[in-house]
């Protein structure tokens, strides 16, 4: 029976009585959750299903580790996510215990699960590393996912010029034995060029589909020197990938200045303070921020005009406010 007077709805039991003792922590609850507050009521299911779980488990090593991982887990998010969840990581732990007697290192896992596998298990991975069984290598977490990325792009247009052009480009790099992480920063921007030249790989790039490119993406314009090397000597193209800086220096700062733009007209919900000075340091200075980094920056008036005072690699620069407050 649900109770309303004047108030939030409420059960019969907790109109009336309001607040009783949990019977089993003895911690104040509303009287309608019966017999077990929250807290108890989970960590009650956790070891109901922790049990089930354990003993549906004939290896006594991968019993051994789910139930040290579910205790973990449930000390590091509550009992009811471990009640909810602990049983989801029991594939990945099967896998651990069906390949390996005795765990392997991380490079070795990264490269029988992939990057992607691991961050999916990061629960596990943490849990390893805290009880001091594995120790984390980014470098291999790091290539795992580039030559994830590479791989990717490889198979992005299907048969065809642009295809065989990013596999010699490849073959190339790889031939120069250049690192992961460079091989998939040319081949990007490789892969965006013949996609802007033709969406569905069957064009090379001619000049004009160059120029037009680095008009709207000059960052890449190093980048792009050596696939552009490599399309002449194998398709017999003469392309130019020397531009004039000052016409670069033009495009970029044409492509900063629409960003600010927009910027300026996204929703309340979209902007934010980080997003606009970043945009606003790229234009007025010609510095490119670091995505990742939080900025260290304070609110500057200089005149009548509202601003931001920003602090980066021991220079401090100011930027103008982008929008009034609320707006």
């Amino acid at each position: 029976m649900i109770v309303s007077v004047d108030g939030p709805a409420l059960c019969k039991k907790c109109f009336e009585l309001g607040k009783v003792p949990c019977p089993r922590c003895d911690k104040l609850m509303p009287a309608g959750l019966g017999n077990a507050c929250m807290a108890c009521f989970w960590d009650s299911s956790f070891e109901a299903r922790r049990d089930l779980l354990l003993r549906k488990i004939g290896d006594e090593r991968l019993r051994a580790a789910m139930g040290s991982f579910s205790v973990w887990l449930k000390a590091r998010r509550g009992a009811q996510f471990a009640a909810l969840n602990m049983q989801r990581y029991q594939p990945f732990m099967e896998a651990l215990h069906l390949h390996w007697a005795s765990l392997p290192s991380y490079a070795e896992l990264v490269a029988h699960f992939g990057a992607d596998t691991l961050r999916r298990s990061r629960s596990v991975m943490i849990w390893l590393t805290e009880i001091g069984m594995l120790v984390v290598d980014p470098d291999a977490r790091e290539n795992s996912s580039d030559q994830r990325r590479i791989n990717q792009f490889l198979q992005y247009f299907p048969d065809g010029i642009a295809s065989d052009a990013l596999q010699a480009y490849q073959q190339e790099l790889s031939g120069r034995s250049v690192k992961l992480r460079t091989l998939r920063l040319a081949l990007g921007s490789a892969l965006r060029l013949l996609h802007r030249c033709d969406e569905a790989g069957q064009a090379l790039p001619s000049q004009r589909v160059l120029r037009l490119f680095l008009r709207t993406r000059p960052g890449l314009h190093a980048s792009l020197f050596g696939f552009v090397s490599c399309l002449n000597r194998h398709y017999g193209l003469r392309l130019d990938a020397r531009f004039d800086q000052r016409w670069l220096a033009k495009s970029a700062n044409h492509v900063a200045e629409l960003k600010l733009a927009q910027l300026y007209v996204m929703g309340a919900g979209e902007f934010t303070e980080q997003k606009w000075i970043r945009a606003a340091i790229t234009y007025f200075h010609r510095i490119k921020l670091p995505s990742r980094d939080l900025l260290q920056y304070h609110e500057e008036t200089q005149g009548d005009q509202r601003g931001f005072s920003v602090k980066f690699k021991g220079k401090v620069y100011w930027v103008p406010e982008g929008r009034a407050p609320g707006e």
